[in-house]
């Protein structure tokens, strides 16, 4: 890999990954700066790429589910990575049982959203690293340290580009398996009637129906998508003189001339 290479990259988990070739996939799985978004990290070995971090913004039934499944591999498999979640999760789960008891209300109804749910205590593990995070922040604004809550708007995408940008304000970041003008994911064959609440969250009928993914599209009292927001991320990205770029062509961010394309490796990159 050459020591040029300033690149930042965050893996979603669209179907586009499917499309990468052996030497890009190789140059992911060596590269230090690597961002896997949700559930990317209970499938990795499908792509042969590891990343060298995580991040889950999300406090919900399903999130509650990835945390649990991503913090189980890790600690089978034996790996320290950077688990970047929302403090949310650190507050409701680690603290005295009479300290934040209105976050752990709050936090309670959203796990028992689904009927039956009753997450015992969350399994060890030392690397869990927390961050404040909006929700659905109606003005846009950068937050530059983690004494800010993080940017969250239309989906976890603009967390994920905001946490990068604090880890690494000098690097460029390029996106993978963001694709938004499919709603499929690079696991699809392992949803099932039984297993779907660990893979999908319950807007994907709804997105297979529509084509898109979720975030893509207006809500009913929302008008706004997540090109719309990425807009706006974009022109903070120019003021800042930085690349941001999608490598995906097909990505609506691309088609719709929201974020400029690059090649996953640039050229001398890996070399």
């Amino acid at each position: 890999m050459s020591d040029d290479d300033n690149t930042f990259y965050i893996l979603g988990t669209g179907r586009s990954l499917l499309d990468l070739g052996t030497e890009e996939r190789r140059y992911l799985d060596s590269h230090p700066r690597t961002l896997g978004m949700n559930r990317f990290y209970l499938n990795y070995e499908r792509l042969d790429i590891c990343p060298s971090m995580l991040i889950l913004s999300d406090v919900n039934y399903y999130a509650d589910l990835i945390l649990r499944g991503c913090i189980e591999r890790l600690n089978s498999e034996g790996r320290c990575l950077p688990y970047y979640v929302s403090d949310e999760y650190l507050r409701f789960y680690r603290t005295g049982p009479f300290r934040e008891l209105r976050l752990k209300r709050r936090v309670s109804r959203r796990l028992k959203r689904k009927t039956g749910y009753k997450p015992g205590p969350l399994p060890a593990y030392d690397n869990l690293r927390g961050f404040p995070v909006s929700n659905e922040a109606k003005e846009f604004y950068w937050a530059t340290d983690f004494e800010t809550p993080l940017y969250h708007r239309r989906g976890s995408l603009t967390v994920a580009i905001n946490l990068a940008n604090i880890l690494y304000p000098d690097c460029d970041i390029k996106l993978l398996g963001i694709d938004l003008s499919n709603p499929g994911y690079f696991y699809d064959d392992l949803i099932t009637a039984e297993s779907r609440d660990m893979w999908v969250d319950e807007k994907y009928d709804q997105s297979k129906e529509a084509g898109t993914h979720a975030s893509a599209r207006p809500k009913t009292h929302d008008s706004t998508t997540l090109c719309d927001v990425m807009r706006n991320v974009m022109s903070e990205f120019n003021r800042q003189g930085r690349g941001l770029y999608c490598c995906n062509p097909q990505s609506l961010l691309v088609t719709e001339k929201v974020v400029p394309y690059a090649p996953v490796i640039a050229a001398g990159a890996g070399r």
